[in-house]
């Protein structure tokens, strides 16, 4: 096949490149799938650039809703090939992060209206240009408004960052910032994914791998962070590794 990697170096836009690599992996039987995360996951360990740009591609548009079938149909092949470190990168451990309280994971924050709002006029917020509104907009724990917010002209890095940085924040928070290829795209939002301890293991040990040394070694360093993100940091940080090619 043509070199997939090379492909999408050529693809300028955040969002185009995402969704190419998504399509691409959802038209490969789930086998030759498999195949194209290994070897973009092996040689992103060796920190070669353009295949942690695959790999951090194919991380964001597998945690997309409409291709959760395919990241756990990939996953299951990868387990069942004994390649545990993509399945650490497809399927969340639960038991080794925190939770919030349930109540707490569906408190809508005060608008400042005299009546709850709809999710609909929510939704409708997020979407206006409004920074007075903003952050209480980002305490929304709906996954269609945080939605609708992170694709908000008036958003900036930083809100997103403080967002992702929120300790307890919801789960459907941190999958929605995830998955926006927008966002992801920012080494910083990746690093401020990573380092909250409530991120789902297995973003945070995707997006892991497109962080500096420097952070590597901070991550390495974070007790309250799960171990294997750790340990995947500290991976990156030893000897590289000589891997396939992305051929």
């Amino acid at each position: 096949m043509i070199d997939l990697a090379r492909r999408l170096a050529a693809v300028p836009d955040a969002a185009l490149r995402v969704a190419y690599v998504g399509s691409t992996l959802s038209s490969l039987h789930p086998t030759h799938a498999t195949d194209v995360l290994l070897v973009a996951q092996a040689r992103a360990d060796t920190r070669d650039p353009l295949a942690t740009s695959l790999w951090l591609a194919s991380a964001t548009s597998l945690l997309a809703a409409e291709r959760d079938a395919l990241r756990r149909t990939i996953a299951a092949h990868a387990e069942a090939r004994d390649a545990f470190g993509l399945v650490a990168a497809l399927v969340d451990l639960p038991d080794e992060r925190l939770s919030m309280d349930e109540e707490d994971e569906q408190r809508v924050p005060d608008y400042g209206s005299d009546r709850p709002l709809t999710l609909g006029e929510r939704k409708s917020l997020a979407r206006k240009p409004r920074r007075a509104m903003l952050g209480r907009i980002a305490q929304d724990p709906h996954p269609d408004v945080i939605r609708q917010l992170l694709g908000n002209p008036a958003l900036t890095e930083a809100d997103v960052i403080a967002m992702v940085a929120r300790r307890p924040v919801p789960r459907a928070t941190l999958l929605e910032v995830a998955a926006s290829a927008r966002w992801t795209e920012r080494p910083r939002v990746r690093l401020a994914l990573v380092r909250n301890p409530y991120t789902p293991t297995h973003v945070a040990v995707s997006y892991v791998r497109g962080l500096a040394l420097q952070e590597l070694r901070e991550i390495v360093d974070a007790s309250e962070l799960p171990s294997v993100v750790r340990s995947v940091a500290r991976t990156l940080l030893g000897e590289p590794i000589a891997g396939p090619t992305l051929h």
